[in-house]
């Protein structure tokens, strides 16, 4: 018995120690992969980029950040990477291609040392510049837009019309502003208007689209519709009242007929032709050779006397009138048909 034991013992003991070492052997080969692991990760020698077949940019410069995922334990190097400028962009909204060599060139040129880099990309990367759409029916929205801010006609009588539009215009995907723009030499917001609508985009060169527009005011006009000869006196029979464009009408038109009703014409007007203050006067009150009153007055001192005028005058006017007793010619204003007033 004692024999017996003594061999279980030394069985166990043998058996146990096989089993330690089997678990130790386990934890050392663990330990060595997860180190092996760890060192290639802490490697600060080692840059790990994986460029990607295809990517969306914003900017005017491919730059390696935005189509490649970088890894590096140096934060300088890092940055330097993710900088480095690989080509120019194409335009926005348009797309361009490079090969993989062209980026390994690239890098060399920037003095990286490729051995020293785990560099995974395809043969080829498509590269697609972000871009914002700016269509026809925006153009005319920014211009009806503008132009109801600005136009102070009545709603019912204006009509914005748009006569011509530039073709879409493709804008870089950042932040952008733009401003209607009018002809330097334009100064009244009425009949054809070329505007110029200018996109300043965020780091980019400013844009330009056009649009003409058409604006048109309606307008109350006076026109004639029987022959009127010069020197005749102006009936509301003569004369129509209707609607026009403000664009096409002349500088002075009447637009109310008892403004021309009493008044005569200055020249011979033939009907169809819109009444205008400049062909149309007031008659004189006063004529030539009419005998007057000469009406001088200040403060509480009032003198009359005769006099001839020497002028037609109308009602206001200032005309020369000679003193029947003195025959002294002076000026005086006219206040009625028998009346001129002398100026203190």
């Amino acid at each position: 018995m004692q024999t017996y034991r003594k061999i279980s013992q030394k069985r166990v003991g043998v058996i146990l120690a096989g089993k330690w070492f089997r678990m130790a052997i386990g934890t050392v080969l663990m330990v060595l992969l997860l180190a092996g692991g760890w060192a290639d990760a802490a490697d600060t020698g080692m840059v790990s980029i994986t460029v990607r077949a295809s990517s969306d940019i914003r900017g005017a410069d491919v730059r390696l950040g935005g189509i490649a995922d970088i890894y590096s334990s140096d934060p300088v190097l890092n940055q330097k990477l993710h900088d480095l400028v690989i080509a120019t962009a194409p335009l926005p909204g348009q797309s361009r291609t490079i090969d993989d060599q062209y980026i390994r060139l690239r890098l060399q040129q920037s003095n990286i040392n490729l051995a020293q880099i785990k560099l995974d990309m395809p043969p080829t990367i498509s590269i697609t510049r972000k871009s914002i759409e700016i269509d026809r029916a925006m153009i005319e929205r920014i211009v009806t837009d503008y132009l109801n801010k600005k136009l102070t006609w009545e709603k019912d009588r204006t009509k914005i019309k748009i006569v011509n539009v530039s073709d879409s215009l493709t804008l870089p995907d950042k932040p952008y502003t733009y401003k209607v723009v009018q002809p330097s030499n334009q100064t009244g917001l009425i009949g054809m208007i070329p505007l110029s609508i200018i996109f300043d985009v965020e780091g980019e060169p400013s844009r330009k689209v056009w649009a003409t527009v058409k604006i048109s005011v309606s307008t109350d006009v006076v026109v004639v519709q029987n022959p009127i000869a010069r020197n005749q006196m102006i009936s509301a029979n003569d004369l129509e009242a209707t609607h026009m464009d403000m664009a096409e009408v002349p500088t002075g038109y009447i637009t109310q007929i008892q403004d021309a009703i009493g008044k005569r014409a200055m020249r011979p007007i033939n009907p169809g032709e819109i009444l205008r203050t400049d062909i149309i006067e007031r008659p004189p009150i006063v004529k030539y050779n009419d005998m007057v009153s000469i009406v001088a007055e200040t403060g509480c001192l009032r003198i009359t006397t005769l006099g001839k005028a020497e002028e037609n005058g109308r009602s206001g006017d200032r005309i020369k009138v000679m003193n029947v007793d003195s025959k002294k010619e002076i000026y005086a204003r006219v206040v009625d048909s028998k009346t001129v007033r002398v100026d203190f």
